[in-house]
């Protein structure tokens, strides 16, 4: 009985320790976590007072630099050109009233916006150029190289490409850029090209004005003819250039030193001086004057 009462309190002894083993590593987890704890209040403390040290010294700076330091100059807008030339449509004829209270005749024209489509320099195509376009256009009407060409530049198809030459290159073109009505100036001059009216099969009165045969004496059947066109055996031809009947109008005119009036750019809108070669609605090119830009350089 002694023998199993001793093996029996060796027994609750070894229970004790071991309970009292486990509380004391508890005791130590509970005091590693708080430790571990202030450690990362110590980093947190750290980073705040790097980051009050940085806004201190950035206000030094700030305070040391000069007042009167000019700010640096605005970039051009994005997307916008000051090309010498735009294209556009005809819109019709009206009239405006000058300061002085005169009566004005004054063509509209819906100038742009056009899309810079290829930038030709003297150094790779032997010329400067601006190849621009305008209008838009189904896919379908375009053809497959001139489709070509356009994603090639990565632009969308126009209805109407044609080629703006520079007598300088411009160091802001690219394709995808925009050419607006706004690179006019009222009261500059402008040279506009257009196709003009077609008239069809003409005799030389309405082609030439030329005045016609006399009315009397005989005249029979020649009163709107225009007469002899060349000798007999000296030189025995008609000379080149002869004015005879023949097709009027349908070609390629270009009107020059036109005066713009207003430019309205909410609406690209060009309001010209005068007469501008076409139908309503008829394609037109609007350049700066070329005569105007030679004599204002010759001046200098």
């Amino acid at each position: 009985m002694s023998d199993e009462k001793s093996q029996e309190a060796a027994e609750a002894e070894a229970e004790i320790e071991a309970q009292a083993a486990e509380g004391t590593a508890g005791e130590v987890t509970e005091a590693e976590g708080e430790a571990d704890v202030e450690a990362v209040d110590e980093s947190a403390a750290d980073v705040e007072a790097e980051a009050e040290a940085v806004e201190e010294t950035a206000a030094d700076e700030a305070a040391d630099a000069p007042e009167d330091e000019e700010a640096p100059p605005a970039e051009p807008e994005p997307g916008t050109l000051a090309a010498p030339g735009i294209l556009g449509r005809k819109v019709g004829m009206t009239q405006v009233f000058s300061a002085e209270g005169d009566r004005v005749q004054v063509t509209v024209i819906e100038a742009g916006p056009c899309v810079v489509v290829q930038v030709k320099t003297r150094e790779r195509d032997g010329y400067d150029a601006l190849q621009v376009g305008f209008g838009s256009v189904r896919p379908k009407r375009v053809t497959r190289p001139r489709a070509g060409h356009f994603t090639a530049h990565g632009v969308e198809p126009t209805r109407f490409l044609r080629e703006i030459r520079l007598e300088e290159p411009l160091p802001d073109a690219a394709p995808g850029r925009l050419v607006t009505c706004e690179c006019f100036e009222a009261g500059e001059l402008v040279d506009v090209t257009g196709v003009s009216k077609g008239r069809g099969f003409t005799g030389v009165m309405k082609r030439y004005g030329f005045k016609g045969a006399p009315a009397s004496h005989g005249t029979h059947e020649h009163f709107r003819h225009g007469g002899a066109i060349g000798a007999a055996a000296t030189p025995g031809r008609v000379f080149k250039g002869t004015r005879m009947p023949g097709h009027m109008g349908n070609a390629r005119v270009t009107v020059q030193n036109l005066r713009v009036v207003r430019v309205v750019p909410e609406q690209n809108l060009l309001i010209v001086r005068g007469a501008v070669p076409g139908p309503s609605g008829g394609f037109v090119m609007v350049r700066k004057s070329l005569k105007a830009g030679r004599r204002a350089k010759a001046t200098v």
